[in-house]
């Protein structure tokens, strides 16, 4: 060092004594694909087909809004008294008529904040619309190939395709994608559009393949069923229409005699006339709540685990938030078939009730669920995250001399790494 010094005189030099370390790479960061009210940060459509960081909820409706209002309508039945009067309001029969929004991308949101979620990325692939477009979503999916960021790839409205082959054509492609790129991992729905005489299940496992690309399977996995959530539609009162008409028994039957008096009215139109029938309605709207798949709820989990423990932690036996129910009860006998399969050897994980604990995560399988490695989310999600962090570690090391310091402080790195890890508790076993 002392020739480096041009003049006379007295200098420190600070000689490092810690070696250089590893930093982990972040592990559970979703890419929601999907249609959205707007994509705007500057001019509208700015933001189309463009992986987008958001952190929040409020982020998101400020870059992509909320969603449309549902498509709400209430029938009205009135029973007639013998002098043509209408009896008391406990006769009067309420019934609600909801068709839901096939864009659910907002839901999705909610679910996947409330659950745990926090960073994560957008790619909005165009309006609001009544199809989901497969050709959309493919382009959305193949914008992220080359993105550095997301860990974690969903498909919030996949289900609402219209055929079963559309969702897992789309699957197959973010598992090949996965494969490539190796730091990426694809939460799957399952679908119900399936060609008649279909079998859920078994059509899901026939149409998932990973491209027949040997080891693709394991990066992914599969929940089911669909979640009956506490979250209420979004509607306001003057988008719900009122059928009203009343009734008369002839003769043991049912006999409709014409319009009631709020037929055709809109619901903030009933509340200037009627207090108490609004409230009625009102009350029997918030009985019906969104229904969603499990795939964002699960991207929360999986950020609220990373977060808490590490990617080596088992993503399962955490209750969901904002959810009643899964939409299927099932038991242990009835899971069986599901976990595990002889046949397929693709692992579907089970979302089930239990009591005193409520909806809970009961499964942690891969797709490769008949692999003696790579069976378990955590195991595969863990060594995802080791590989990259030690690959872009060693980048630092690519023109260094091939000689013995080199390798030496490369084991030093590698090994101080493993063992921080092994400390966290990443190498103990678990088995589901």
């Amino acid at each position: 060092m002392a020739g480096s010094y041009k003049t006379p005189g007295e200098y420190i030099d600070e000689i490092p004594k810690f070696p250089a370390s590893i930093t982990a790479v972040a592990t559970s960061i979703p890419a929601f694909i999907g249609y959205t009210q707007k994509a705007q940060r500057d001019e509208p459509g700015d933001l189309d087909f463009i992986p987008t960081r958001i952190t929040s909820l409020l982020e998101y409706e400020q870059y992509f809004g909320t969603m449309n209002n549902e498509v709400i309508r209430i029938n009205i039945s009135d029973e007639l008294a013998k002098e043509g009067k209408v009896k008391a309001l406990n006769s009067r029969y309420i019934k609600v008529e909801i068709s839901p929004s096939k864009n659910i991308m907002f839901y999705q949101m909610q679910l996947f904040f409330a659950n745990g979620g926090g960073l994560c990325y957008v790619i909005s692939t165009g309006r609001l619309k009544s199809s989901i477009s497969k050709r959309s979503l493919k382009k959305g999916l193949d914008k992220l190939y080359n993105y550095e960021g997301p860990t974690l790839i969903i498909f919030p409205e996949g289900i609402n395709l219209t055929k079963a082959e559309d969702l897992y054509y789309l699957y197959n492609d973010a598992l090949m994608q996965s494969y490539n790129l190796k730091n990426r991992f694809v939460i799957m729905d399952t679908s119900k559009n399936l060609p008649q005489g279909k079998n859920e299940i078994e059509f899901f496992r026939e149409n998932i393949t990973g491209g027949d690309i040997p080891g693709s399977l394991k990066y992914g996995a599969a929940y089911y069923p669909t979640l009956i959530t506490s979250m209420l539609y979004r509607y306001v009162d003057s988008s719900v229409k009122i059928i009203h008409k009343t009734i008369t028994k002839r003769n043991g039957k049912n006999d409709v005699n014409g319009n009631g008096e709020f037929n055709k009215l809109a619901l903030n139109e009933i509340l200037l006339k009627n207090n108490i029938v609004y409230t009625a309605i009102k009350t029997e709207i918030t009985k019906y709540t969104v229904i969603l798949p499990p795939s964002a709820a699960m991207a929360g989990v999986y950020s609220a685990v990373d977060n808490n423990y590490g990617a080596w932690k088992v993503p399962a036996n955490v209750s969901l938030n904002n959810v009643n129910a899964p939409s299927v009860l099932m038991n242990d006998a009835d899971q069986e078939s599901l976990n595990i399969d002889v046949n397929f050897g693709k692992s579907i994980n089970v979302i089930r009730n239990f009591p005193g604990k409520g909806t809970v995560i009961w499964g942690a399988r891969t797709l490769a669920g008949n692999d003696n490695e790579w069976r378990y989310i955590s195991v595969c999600r863990f060594f995802m995250m080791a590989e990259n962090s030690i690959q872009n570690a060693l980048k630092t090391f690519a023109f260094e001399p091939n000689d013995n310091n080199t390798w030496i402080t490369i084991k030093s790195l590698i090994g101080n790494f493993l063992i921080l890890q092994w400390r966290q508790g990443s190498f103990a076993r678990h088995k589901t």
